[in-house]
């Protein structure tokens, strides 16, 4: 009988450890599945940017439901001024550009969540474990609240711009000439050609006996340029202008014109500023040299202010970005 009762009490002390040991397997187990079905991302971008809860609305969207696994995406600004992120995600790397630091966040958010997205959701669209997303889906997938990112554009791509602006020309003649500049570039994120045409007019008083004379300088000309990026938004230009210069002056009596070439070189800053999708804010200022002009008299006595040896030129416009 004492036999009996030592087995007996050895099973009851025996069972419940084992239930004990099931349990905690379980959890345990139930726990891996929870970290495994977890999204760990990590974000790293400058201030400014959209915050980590943001893009995992946008990724949980572009998922089509909760996205499991590791991501790791890290955002910054080109010496151009355009915006790169550098995403890895489901043993994928991938390289955005867009224009702002949120375009690129959401095409980040976009491409974690197809490359992380649940086997159900991918067996429902009949995509392969390994395919990799495509800039097709960027702009399908995208949240609502998300703005359409701009990210097939690779890097180094060259675009066409068509700019016009608005300023002065100082040391054209005696007198400040406000000038009207239009042009077209082409280039890519380093390197940029561009041609403009431009008027300026400068009004000069000029005293003369009898009465005063009204005198009137013009310059048309056409100037190219080659452009290099050098820091941040800012661009340094240089090339050389050619055009005609034209005086016309009248008085009570009387009225003349002429005219002669006009040859310079220039070379300055240009800055340009997104506020838009394709439009962007650009403002330029360049020192003009001039080579070759005319020298202006009235009557043979009185000349016309010569252009300064050195000149300033700058304006304020816009630049449409195309395609």
């Amino acid at each position: 009988m004492a036999v009996v009762e030592a087995i007996l009490s050895m099973r009851f002390a025996v069972v419940p450890s084992v239930i004990c040991l099931l349990v905690a397997a379980g959890a345990e187990r139930l726990e891996a599945q929870a970290v495994a079905d977890k999204l760990e991302l990590e974000w790293r971008a400058p201030a400014g940017c959209p915050e980590p809860e943001a893009l995992r609305g946008w990724i949980a969207e572009a998922a089509g439901g909760d996205a499991g696994g590791r991501a790791d995406a890290r955002a910054g600004r080109r010496a151009d001024g355009k915006w790169t992120a550098h995403v890895r995600a489901g043993g994928q790397t991938r390289e955005l550009v867009g224009a702002s630091c949120r375009e690129v966040a959401a095409a980040s958010a976009v491409v974690i969540g197809l490359a992380l997205r649940s086997p159900e959701v991918r067996e429902q669209a009949q995509i392969d474990d390994d395919e990799a997303p495509g800039p097709a889906d960027l702009s399908r997938d995208v949240s609502r609240d998300a703005p359409e990112p701009v990210v097939a554009r690779p890097t180094g791509e060259r675009r066409w711009a068509a700019r016009t602006s608005f300023g002065a020309h100082i040391g054209m003649a005696d007198s400040v000439a406000p000038t009207v500049r239009a042009g077209a570039a082409f280039g890519g994120d380093r390197y940029a050609a561009r041609v403009d045409a431009g008027y300026s007019v400068a009004d000069q008083p000029v005293s003369m006996q009898p009465g005063g004379v009204s005198a009137r300088v013009d310059l048309a000309s056409v100037a190219a340029s080659g452009c290099m990026a050098t820091w941040g938004r800012v661009w340094l230009c240089a090339g050389g202008e050619f055009g005609r210069m034209m005086a016309e002056a009248s008085s009570r009596v009387d009225a003349d014109s002429g005219a002669g070439l006009w040859i310079s070189a220039h070379a300055g800053p240009s800055a340009a500023w997104p506020i838009g999708r394709s439009v962007e804010l650009v403002v330029d200022a360049e020192a003009v040299l001039p080579l070759a002009y005319p020298r202006f008299t009235l009557n043979g006595e009185h000349a016309l202010g010569e252009p300064a040896p050195v000149g300033v030129r700058s304006g304020v416009g816009l630049r449409l970005l195309f395609p």
